[in-house]
């Protein structure tokens, strides 16, 4: 396994030549371990139930279905609201680039 430290010090040599592999050895090394972890992981979960109960973050969420409805009124007018400031923003970046 190659060592950070060597890395470090080809990098400080400017031996980029040998710096490019050390850092793809570095990196596979890195993600091999990870990877090893992920099937511990699944494996536990799969064969022993292990880490179902863990999950803190639900799959699914859940929709309020008991908040007020907007009316349809509600939203035009938002709707209508939003087209203004849209209309003046393009107004007032039209006005910006006549002035350049």
């Amino acid at each position: 396994m190659v060592e950070v430290s060597d890395f470090i010090d080809q990098v400080i040599d400017q031996d980029f030549a040998s710096a490019a592999p050390t850092f793809k050895d570095i990196m596979g090394d890195v993600m091999n371990q990870s990877l090893e972890q992920e099937k511990v992981k699944i494996a536990d979960q799969m064969f022993n139930g292990i880490g179902d109960e863990a999950q803190t973050e639900p799959d699914v969420y859940e929709l309020d279905l008991d908040a007020e409805e907007e009316t349809e009124e509600e939203l035009d007018a938002g709707a209508e609201e939003a087209m203004e400031l849209d209309d003046d923003e393009d107004y007032q970046e039209d006005e910006e680039e006549d002035l350049e």
